[in-house]
């Protein structure tokens, strides 16, 4: 029944895990959450190094899953005057916020989204955070200063701590096969909580039908298959403000079917989002000459001596030797 291995690990914590309902959130929720949802960052600090250790995090993301997780959304904070007095150290859930960050940081923090990429910059800039990565930033003294626009109250949950016990000591008294399954589920359930709410729905059509389709839905690709058959791909739930504005504009009677999606971004952005919080903490380090997702090449280990070991979000020594690069 499961077609991929994030529909695996979501069918088995849905049945074996999962002790809370978790909300699917309506489509403008999810426009807001969905700016605050990035990745990891790779930089490079130095370009030339030697003497290096080569360290990775021991299962980041599961790591981050047993964080408390934003579950049910309270309130929506737009009101300049409530915003003012809002205290962000105790607040939990998504901002959208503007920042300011020195240019004399050499090792910014916050990711922005910026023509289609994701950067990370100096400056000043309007995005959407979850809130416990700003907290994480402002405990750094970097300088970073933030304003809030609008707040998005949660509140919180304990969802995946039995999944992920369970997985990660299969994987760490496992080999072969059934390790590499642990893994597989441990780090594929997160994304499926990320999924967009943008689905396609895909059929075989004659020209007729194709016709009639095409003045009432959407139509993201069509395909010739032979004589009267065609591949056609139709756009469900597209926001129904920007659906009325393109009926308006060139007076069509287009629609769009709803179709609910089984995921929850917030979830998805705070899984990624503390994953960040623990590698910040290190990245700041002089002694760090590059940083990706889960890993880092430094010129010390003292730091991260205490560190070393196979338990759940410590680090590994990948080598235990140094390398040069």
């Amino acid at each position: 029944e499961c077609l991929s291995a994030s529909n695996l690990a979501m069918k088995i914590f849905r049945v074996n895990f999962m002790n809370t309902i978790i909300p699917i959130l309506k489509p403008s929720e999810d426009r807001f959450v969905r700016d605050s949802y990035y990745g990891g960052a790779t930089d490079v600090y130095n370009a030339k190094c030697e003497n290096v250790h080569y360290i990775d995090a021991n299962s980041l993301y599961p790591f981050a899953m047993l964080k408390d997780m934003p579950l049910k959304l309270l309130k929506i904070i737009k009101d300049s005057n409530l915003l003012k007095n809002l205290n962000l150290d105790v607040f939990f859930g998504f901002v959208k916020v503007e920042v300011y960050c020195p240019k004399t940081v050499k090792k910014p923090m916050l990711p922005v989204k910026y023509n289609g990429k994701t950067i990370y910059p100096t400056g000043r800039w309007i995005a959407t955070y979850f809130t416990e990565e700003i907290k994480a930033v402002r405990k750094l003294n970097l300088g970073y200063e933030f304003k809030v626009i609008e707040a998005h109250e949660y509140s919180k949950a304990k969802i995946f701590d039995k999944f992920v016990l369970h997985f990660y000591q299969i994987k760490k008294n496992s080999t072969g096969a059934k390790k590499f399954l642990a893994k597989l589920c441990l780090n594929s359930l997160y994304g499926m909580f990320g999924r967009k709410q943008e689905i396609f729905q895909v059929f075989v059509v004659d020209t007729e039908t194709l016709m009639a389709l095409s003045s009432s839905k959407i139509i993201k690709n069509i395909i010739y298959i032979e004589q009267d058959l065609y591949l056609v791909s139709i756009a469900n739930n597209i926001n129904k403000d920007i659906l009325i504005e393109l009926n308006i504009f060139i007076d069509s009677e287009f629609t769009s079917t709803q179709i609910p999606v089984n995921s929850n971004v917030a979830i998805a952005s705070a899984v990624t989002s503390y994953g960040r919080i623990l590698m910040m903490q290190f990245k700041v380090l002089e002694c760090v000459v590059y940083s990706d997702t889960d890993s880092i090449f430094t010129t010390d280990l003292k730091p991260f001596l205490g560190l070393l070991s196979d338990n759940l979000g410590d680090f590994k020594d990948e080598l235990n030797c140094l390398i040069r690069f």
